[in-house]
Protein backbone atom coordinates (compact mmCIF):
# COMPACT_ATOMS: atom_id res chain seq x y z
CA UNK A 1 0.00 0.00 0.00
CA UNK A 2 1.15 3.63 0.23
CA UNK A 3 0.68 6.41 -2.25
CA UNK A 4 1.55 6.19 -5.92
CA UNK A 5 4.54 8.44 -6.54
CA UNK A 6 5.27 9.52 -10.13
CA UNK A 7 9.03 9.85 -10.03
CA UNK A 8 9.40 9.44 -13.80
CA UNK A 9 9.24 11.53 -16.97
CA UNK A 10 8.00 10.67 -20.48
CA UNK A 11 10.95 9.66 -22.64
CA UNK A 12 9.43 11.41 -25.68
CA UNK A 13 9.06 8.27 -27.74
CA UNK A 14 5.30 8.55 -27.90
CA UNK A 15 4.75 5.02 -26.59
CA UNK A 16 4.11 5.99 -22.99
CA UNK A 17 7.46 4.66 -21.77
CA UNK A 18 8.67 6.45 -18.65
CA UNK A 19 12.15 6.64 -17.17
CA UNK A 20 13.36 7.79 -13.72
CA UNK A 21 13.48 11.58 -13.33
CA UNK A 22 17.24 11.95 -12.82
CA UNK A 23 16.95 15.73 -12.52
CA UNK A 24 15.10 15.47 -9.22
CA UNK A 25 17.22 15.69 -6.08
CA UNK A 26 15.53 14.38 -2.96
CA UNK A 27 16.17 15.59 0.56
CA UNK A 28 16.24 11.98 1.74
CA UNK A 29 15.71 8.37 0.69
CA UNK A 30 14.56 5.85 3.30
CA UNK A 31 15.40 2.20 2.57
CA UNK A 32 12.88 -0.12 4.23
CA UNK A 33 9.24 0.36 5.22
CA UNK A 34 9.21 -1.44 8.54
CA UNK A 35 8.67 0.32 11.84
CA UNK A 36 11.85 2.41 11.63
CA UNK A 37 11.26 3.34 7.99
CA UNK A 38 7.66 4.43 8.54
CA UNK A 39 8.65 6.46 11.61
CA UNK A 40 11.43 8.18 9.67
CA UNK A 41 9.07 8.97 6.77
CA UNK A 42 6.47 10.42 9.14
CA UNK A 43 8.97 12.86 10.64
CA UNK A 44 10.57 13.74 7.29
CA UNK A 45 7.11 14.61 5.97
CA UNK A 46 6.28 16.57 9.12
CA UNK A 47 9.39 18.68 8.49
CA UNK A 48 8.39 19.25 4.87
CA UNK A 49 11.36 17.33 3.44
CA UNK A 50 11.02 15.80 -0.03
CA UNK A 51 11.69 12.07 0.29
CA UNK A 52 10.84 8.55 -0.84
CA UNK A 53 10.65 5.23 0.99
CA UNK A 54 11.92 2.25 -1.01
CA UNK A 55 10.67 -1.13 0.19
CA UNK A 56 11.66 -4.55 -1.17
CA UNK A 57 8.44 -6.31 -0.11
CA UNK A 58 5.36 -6.38 -2.32
CA UNK A 59 3.02 -5.35 0.48
CA UNK A 60 3.19 -3.47 3.78
CA UNK A 61 4.25 -5.19 6.97
CA UNK A 62 8.04 -5.16 7.10
CA UNK A 63 9.52 -8.29 8.68
CA UNK A 64 6.26 -8.93 10.55
CA UNK A 65 4.57 -10.32 7.44
CA UNK A 66 7.20 -13.10 7.35
CA UNK A 67 6.74 -14.28 10.95
CA UNK A 68 5.41 -17.76 11.62
CA UNK A 69 1.64 -18.26 11.68
CA UNK A 70 1.48 -19.55 15.25
CA UNK A 71 2.86 -16.24 16.62
CA UNK A 72 -0.11 -14.32 18.02
CA UNK A 73 -0.33 -10.84 19.46
CA UNK A 74 -0.41 -12.45 22.90
CA UNK A 75 2.99 -13.99 22.17
CA UNK A 76 4.94 -11.04 20.78
CA UNK A 77 7.53 -9.42 23.00
CA UNK A 78 6.03 -5.94 22.73
CA UNK A 79 5.47 -3.71 19.71
CA UNK A 80 6.57 -0.07 19.84
CA UNK A 81 4.13 2.66 18.87
CA UNK A 82 4.42 4.47 15.56
CA UNK A 83 4.49 8.29 15.70
CA UNK A 84 0.98 9.56 16.45
CA UNK A 85 -0.43 6.01 16.42
CA UNK A 86 -0.39 3.49 19.31
CA UNK A 87 0.44 -0.14 18.55
CA UNK A 88 -2.32 -2.78 18.40
CA UNK A 89 -3.13 -4.48 21.68
CA UNK A 90 -2.76 -8.09 22.69
CA UNK A 91 -5.04 -10.79 21.36
CA UNK A 92 -5.23 -14.19 19.71
CA UNK A 93 -4.98 -12.90 16.16
CA UNK A 94 -1.87 -13.75 14.16
CA UNK A 95 0.84 -11.11 14.42
CA UNK A 96 1.67 -11.54 10.73
CA UNK A 97 -1.88 -10.32 9.94
CA UNK A 98 -2.36 -7.63 12.59
CA UNK A 99 0.90 -5.71 12.21
CA UNK A 100 0.87 -5.58 8.37
CA UNK A 101 -2.71 -4.26 8.49
CA UNK A 102 -1.62 -1.60 10.96
CA UNK A 103 1.35 -0.61 8.81
CA UNK A 104 -0.80 -0.46 5.66
CA UNK A 105 -3.37 1.75 7.37
CA UNK A 106 -0.60 3.99 8.70
CA UNK A 107 0.93 4.44 5.25
CA UNK A 108 -2.48 5.34 3.82
CA UNK A 109 -3.62 7.72 6.56
CA UNK A 110 -0.33 9.65 6.62
CA UNK A 111 0.10 9.58 2.84
CA UNK A 112 3.63 8.20 3.12
CA UNK A 113 5.54 8.08 -0.22
CA UNK A 114 6.35 4.35 -0.25
CA UNK A 115 7.49 2.69 -3.49
CA UNK A 116 7.39 -1.11 -3.69
CA UNK A 117 8.62 -3.56 -4.59
CA UNK A 118 12.01 -1.85 -4.95
CA UNK A 119 15.12 -3.74 -3.87
CA UNK A 120 18.11 -1.42 -3.53
CA UNK A 121 21.29 -2.81 -5.09
CA UNK A 122 23.82 -0.09 -4.24
CA UNK A 123 24.35 3.41 -2.87
CA UNK A 124 27.15 5.44 -4.43
CA UNK A 125 28.67 8.85 -3.83
CA UNK A 126 28.26 11.48 -6.55
CA UNK A 127 29.97 14.62 -5.34
CA UNK A 128 27.88 16.06 -2.51
CA UNK A 129 24.97 13.75 -3.32
CA UNK A 130 24.23 10.03 -2.99
CA UNK A 131 22.87 7.89 -5.83
CA UNK A 132 20.58 5.04 -4.80
CA UNK A 133 20.42 2.29 -7.43
CA UNK A 134 17.78 -0.41 -7.84
CA UNK A 135 17.94 -2.36 -11.09
CA UNK A 136 17.65 0.16 -13.94
CA UNK A 137 16.25 2.84 -11.61
CA UNK A 138 18.18 5.41 -9.61
CA UNK A 139 17.49 8.35 -7.31
CA UNK A 140 19.72 11.23 -6.23
CA UNK A 141 19.46 12.31 -2.62
CA UNK A 142 21.16 14.56 -0.09
CA UNK A 143 20.74 12.08 2.78
CA UNK A 144 19.98 8.40 3.31
CA UNK A 145 18.15 6.55 6.10
CA UNK A 146 19.01 2.84 6.27
CA UNK A 147 15.98 1.17 7.87
CA UNK A 148 16.39 -2.32 6.42
CA UNK A 149 16.68 -4.20 9.72
CA UNK A 150 18.27 -7.65 9.98
CA UNK A 151 15.44 -10.06 9.15
CA UNK A 152 16.54 -10.73 5.57
CA UNK A 153 20.24 -11.01 6.54
CA UNK A 154 20.35 -12.66 9.97
CA UNK A 155 23.58 -13.26 11.83
CA UNK A 156 24.30 -16.97 12.25
CA UNK A 157 27.41 -17.63 14.38
CA UNK A 158 29.84 -20.41 13.63
CA UNK A 159 30.15 -23.26 16.12
CA UNK A 160 32.77 -26.04 15.95
CA UNK A 161 31.18 -29.03 14.26
CA UNK A 162 28.28 -27.11 12.73
CA UNK A 163 29.26 -28.31 9.27
CA UNK A 164 29.25 -31.98 10.36
CA UNK A 165 25.90 -31.91 12.19
CA UNK A 166 23.57 -34.28 10.33
CA UNK A 167 20.34 -32.76 11.63
CA UNK A 168 18.40 -29.82 10.28
CA UNK A 169 19.45 -26.31 11.33
CA UNK A 170 17.58 -23.05 10.84
CA UNK A 171 17.50 -19.49 12.15
CA UNK A 172 14.41 -17.79 13.56
CA UNK A 173 13.88 -16.09 10.19
CA UNK A 174 13.60 -19.55 8.54
CA UNK A 175 11.41 -21.19 11.20
CA UNK A 176 9.31 -23.75 9.26
CA UNK A 177 6.53 -24.22 11.82
CA UNK A 178 5.73 -26.79 14.48
CA UNK A 179 4.62 -29.55 12.10
CA UNK A 180 8.17 -29.83 10.74
CA UNK A 181 9.44 -30.58 14.26
CA UNK A 182 6.96 -33.20 15.40
CA UNK A 183 8.55 -36.41 16.66
CA UNK A 184 12.04 -34.89 16.73
CA UNK A 185 14.37 -33.70 19.48
CA UNK A 186 14.87 -29.93 19.32
CA UNK A 187 17.63 -27.74 20.71
CA UNK A 188 16.95 -23.99 20.84
CA UNK A 189 20.16 -21.95 21.00
CA UNK A 190 19.61 -18.67 22.85
CA UNK A 191 17.37 -17.36 25.59
CA UNK A 192 15.60 -14.38 24.03
CA UNK A 193 11.95 -13.81 23.19
CA UNK A 194 11.97 -16.03 20.09
CA UNK A 195 13.57 -18.88 22.01
CA UNK A 196 10.92 -18.69 24.73
CA UNK A 197 8.14 -18.65 22.11
CA UNK A 198 9.58 -21.70 20.36
CA UNK A 199 9.88 -23.63 23.61
CA UNK A 200 6.34 -22.70 24.56
CA UNK A 201 5.03 -24.02 21.25
CA UNK A 202 7.13 -27.19 21.21
CA UNK A 203 6.86 -28.27 24.84
CA UNK A 204 6.15 -31.98 25.23
CA UNK A 205 2.51 -32.91 25.68
CA UNK A 206 0.68 -36.25 25.67
CA UNK A 207 -0.88 -37.13 22.31
CA UNK A 208 -4.69 -37.09 22.06
CA UNK A 209 -6.42 -40.32 22.97
CA UNK A 210 -6.15 -42.76 20.07
CA UNK A 211 -3.75 -40.50 18.15
CA UNK A 212 -0.20 -41.65 17.35
CA UNK A 213 2.80 -39.39 17.80
CA UNK A 214 3.53 -36.56 20.17
CA UNK A 215 4.90 -33.05 20.24
CA UNK A 216 8.65 -32.58 19.84
CA UNK A 217 10.75 -32.48 22.96
CA UNK A 218 12.67 -29.26 23.42
CA UNK A 219 15.42 -27.72 25.50
CA UNK A 220 17.34 -24.46 25.46
CA UNK A 221 20.98 -23.56 25.94
CA UNK A 222 22.21 -20.05 26.71
CA UNK A 223 25.12 -18.82 24.64
CA UNK A 224 26.37 -15.52 23.31
CA UNK A 225 23.78 -15.74 20.55
CA UNK A 226 20.09 -15.17 21.20
CA UNK A 227 17.70 -16.70 18.69
CA UNK A 228 15.78 -14.12 16.74
CA UNK A 229 18.26 -11.26 17.05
Amino acid sequence: MGVTVDDTVDDGGGDGTRTPDVSRVLDSVVIGAGQAGLSASYHLGRLGLDHLVLDADRRPGGAWQHRWDSLTMDDVHGVADLPDDPAPGRGRERANDVIPRWFADYERRHDLPVLRPVRVDAVRSAGELLVVEAGDQSWRTRTLVNATGTWSRPFVPHYPGIGDFAGEQFHTSDYPGLDRLRGRRVLVVGGGASAVQFLGRSRPSPPPCGSPGASPSGSARRTGWTAGR
